[in-house]
């Protein structure tokens, strides 16, 4: 079993926090169906007979059967024996030491409840006379008609199913972030594979806040040892919302900043969404080019490249969306495509599909210099990461690294605040 980091349980916590609410809820709610509909009220009342000297005699007129018949006939219970009488409505007890006897009755009405012990008292009272002239036996407390119910407390109840409740939530958050198989830290990641985490980068509702680990995730891939400065970049991810696009977008304006010429290619030929981040046309673009690729020597590339607001970056939107995009990717002329444009450009950023269902992106893998990973926090799960890297290997791709998108922000990944400000693009 994986150990328990209190600082993910907190965040569990907080990301949970609607499921939380509604256990909560539900608690409350049970505890107030079962403390005002379900429990039955009862009533309790009591009185005390102080006997004028102690007796053992006491003790068997208390025990006898002939009082407790007594009080039924005058009180005409009819309806119970006398053994079920005495368990489940009156209790009679006598204690030597003080000389009193205790009268203890139960009943589900309050006026029945106040009648059993009166009688159960004046009868008392008269048999301690008739049969062991203690004359000067007296009540010192009188039976009292019974205004709540004792076993009914709703506040109490309700606070009993609210505590439950917190207890199931605490419990819910413990067991779900235990056995859930989804990546929560870097460990996990550079335990379980052969790849680094380059860089994370944290969810946040202002956009400039994030420029610092997006720049810090630029400076670990220029200065990767695998993957030292490398021309042509994919980024990818296991499966789709992960933030690929995010990461893609927002890189490729990180190095253009640094004044480097760099080239962005929506390559995601299904459902690429690049030309709505920077605000181009999407007609023309890589599926136009690659349905021409056999006759790339009499095509003109800039007929397919367009200028983004940001100085320095360029982007080849995916054009006309295809069915057979895998099939084009895998052409001959593609190789020659791409050190076309690393002429042109000093770095090419393919956002490329997930890689679920859908090879585009592990075509891509084996032509770059290096494919860079996006894994989303507590939704990328461990064995699909494994999967998308042995899938990149065995083309030949090298790996630079992942990336860990959508962290918390109090995630002790990210707790290095942002000094810096940048133009980003909003994280989907």
């Amino acid at each position: 079993m994986e150990e328990i980091d209190v600082a993910d349980i907190f965040i569990a916590i907080r990301e949970k926090k609607k499921i939380i609410i509604a256990i909560l809820l539900i608690s409350i709610l049970i505890g107030i169906i079962y403390s005002f509909l379900i429990i039955q009220p009862k009533y309790e009342a009591t009185c005390k007979i102080l006997v004028e000297k102690a007796d053992e005699s006491v003790t068997g007129l208390i025990e006898s059967n002939d009082t407790y018949n007594n009080i039924m006939t005058n009180l005409n219970i009819s309806n119970m024996t006398i053994e079920e009488f005495k368990n489940d409505i009156l209790s009679i007890e006598y204690t030597s030491k003080t000389r009193t006897i205790d009268i203890n009755t139960k009943n589900s009405s309050k006026e029945d409840c106040y009648k059993i012990a009166n009688e159960a008292c004046n009868i008392l009272m008269t048999k301690l006379d008739e049969l062991y002239n203690m004359k000067n036996s007296k009540i010192i407390e009188q039976p009292r008609l019974p205004e709540n119910p004792y076993n009914v407390n709703h506040i109490r109840d309700i606070g009993i199913s609210l505590l439950a409740g917190i207890i199931l939530s605490f419990l819910y958050v413990i067991l779900s972030n235990t056995y859930n198989d989804c990546i929560k830290s870097r460990e996990e990641i550079e335990n379980n594979t052969d790849m680094n985490i380059l860089g994370v980068v944290p969810v946040h509702k202002k956009q400039e806040a994030t420029s610092y680990f997006i720049k810090n995730l630029r400076t670990n891939i220029e200065f990767n040892k695998n993957t030292p400065r490398p021309k042509s970049l994919v980024v990818t991810s296991f499966t789709q919302e992960e933030g690929k696009s995010y990461i893609a977008s927002n890189l490729a304006i990180s190095f253009a900043e640094t004044g480097k010429s760099v080239l962005i290619i929506d390559a995601d030929m299904i459902e690429g969404t690049q030309h709505e981040n920077f605000n181009v046309e999407c007609k023309k673009g890589l599926s136009d080019l690659l349905k021409n690729i056999n006759n790339l020597d009499k095509i003109n590339l800039e007929e397919f490249i367009k200028k983004t607001e940001t100085e320095n970056l360029s982007i080849m939107t995916l054009g006309n969306k295809i069915a057979n995009s895998s099939e084009l990717l895998m052409s001959n002329k593609f190789n020659e495509l791409l050190e076309k444009l690393k002429e042109k450009f000093d770095l090419i950023i393919f956002d490329s599909t997930p890689s679920l269902n859908i090879s585009d992106s592990i075509i891509l893998s084996s032509y770059v210099d290096a494919t860079l990973i996006v894994a989303e926090y507590n939704k990328t799960k461990l064995q699909d990461l494994i999967k998308l890297e042995n899938s990149i290997k065995n083309v030949g791709g090298k790996i630079t690294g992942v990336v860990m998108n959508k962290l918390p922000q109090k995630h002790k990944e990210c707790k290095i605040l942002d000094k810096y400000s940048n133009k980003t693009i909003e994280n989907k």
